[in-house]
């Protein structure tokens, strides 16, 4: 009997606390604003790359949660998966603070 690896993604549950990473880089998704021709604020989700001293090295924006997580996944995934809320990837490691 084998047993299937889990495949770890980012998604709708987990997208403000997880990214992908490599030895110089990490992927992530963010959330910002932009102001409407009607003067009301649009949420916009950025796929974003940084290296890791949080410089900026791509981010491309979408209207909606569920794109930017596919454009996400489907481009880094591949990448090594980062949970900081698994156990032995605790605080010290996390970049929301």
């Amino acid at each position: 009997m084998t047993s299937a690896i889990p495949v770890r993604t980012i998604t709708q549950e987990n997208w403000n606390y997880c990214c992908y990473k490599t030895a110089r880089h990490r992927a992530f998704i963010s959330m910002g604003g932009e102001y409407a021709s009607n003067g009301e604020t649009n949420i916009i989700y950025f796929s974003t790359v940084s290296d890791h001293d949080d410089q900026e090295i791509y981010q491309r924006a979408f209207h909606d949660l569920a794109s930017a997580l596919v454009f996400l996944n489907q481009t880094y995934g591949h990448w090594h998966y980062f949970d900081p809320s698994m156990q032995g990837q605790g605080c010290g490691s996390c970049h929301a603070h």
